[in-house]
């Protein structure tokens, strides 16, 4: 039948004594509405937006409020329908908050990531899996402020909003 391999993930927010608000991906059939996949647990509030790539089928979480610690940055690979990566906090960042609000952006082939920790990451990208390229560390005016809005890029022009 056509259209039955269009999906969309819905984001389910489920209250339990262990966790306030967890949270839980669960991927849809457009065309009959019924769980087509196993939901996933990402153990906490999706903080911001998350982002997929569509090249190697992943989907790109951050996490911002501590429900359940630890908190950071998650990889979904959505082939397997299960979490692949946990980022956890960077011990070299300048500031110990790792939050992540922002959505990460595809450009030139790497994966980069602000944080809310006075760091952009640069990553390289697999199936189900990043691996840290390199991290521009930043202060202004001697403090280190985070990025909680997302990236845009255009040719060589980058702009935080």
């Amino acid at each position: 039948m056509a259209g039955q391999d269009s999906h969309c993930i819905l984001v389910r927010v489920m209250k339990s004594s262990c966790h306030p608000f967890a949270v839980a991906l669960i991927s849809l059939t457009l065309l009959l509405g019924k769980a087509s996949r196993p939901s996933v647990d990402v153990h906490n509030t999706i903080k911001g937006t998350s982002s997929i790539d569509p090249f190697f089928k992943n989907l790109y979480i951050g996490q911002g409020i501590p429900n359940h610690l630890p908190i950071g940055r998650l990889v979904i690979d959505l082939n397997k329908t299960k979490e692949s990566q946990f980022i956890d906090r960077d011990s070299r960042a300048l500031r110990h908050w790792y939050a992540s609000d922002a959505s990460p952006i595809e450009v030139g082939g790497y994966l980069f990531w602000p944080g809310e920790d006075g760091s952009l990451y640069k990553y390289s990208r697999k199936q189900g899996h990043l691996k840290l390229v390199s991290a521009l560390r930043y202060t202004i005016n001697g403090s280190a402020p985070g990025i909680e809005n997302s990236l845009c890029a255009y040719r060589n022009l980058w702009l935080v909003w």
